[in-house]
């Protein structure tokens, strides 16, 4: 009878872990602009993270639908950047990504994408 009870918590535990290995919270990650830097310039997230764009001099934007200098789009798997005129202030922009794959983006802010602030 204990060897049984024994099991069945064992039993228990295994699918516990199983359940909850595949539960993963989300999380925000920031990137912060600095002049003409990003730190860091490559993120890896997961599916439903968040990721925060931080401006820390200068005047920046996100954009991840145009690229400026070719006028081509992006080509990321959704679109996402700034609202127009919101390229001052601390937080720049936030998006949570729902879409796997690889994203682009750059600052369109006068000539920082042709100076290579992004993609």
């Amino acid at each position: 009878m204990k060897k049984k009870i024994n099991m069945k918590i064992l039993s228990l535990a295994l699918v516990c872990c199983l359940f909850f290995s595949f539960i993963k919270t989300q999380t925000t990650c920031t990137v912060i602009q600095v002049v003409i830097t990003i730190i860091p310039s490559n993120i890896t997230i997961d599916v439903g993270d968040t990721v925060v764009w931080v401006n820390d001099g200068g005047t920046h934007n996100v954009n991840g639908n145009i690229n400026s200098i070719t006028g081509q789009p992006s080509n990321n798997p959704s679109s996402f950047g700034t609202p127009p005129g919101s390229s001052t202030g601390a937080v720049i922009y936030g998006h949570r990504f729902t879409i796997p794959g690889t994203y682009n983006y750059q600052c369109s802010v006068g000539s920082h994408a042709g100076n290579g602030y992004g993609w």
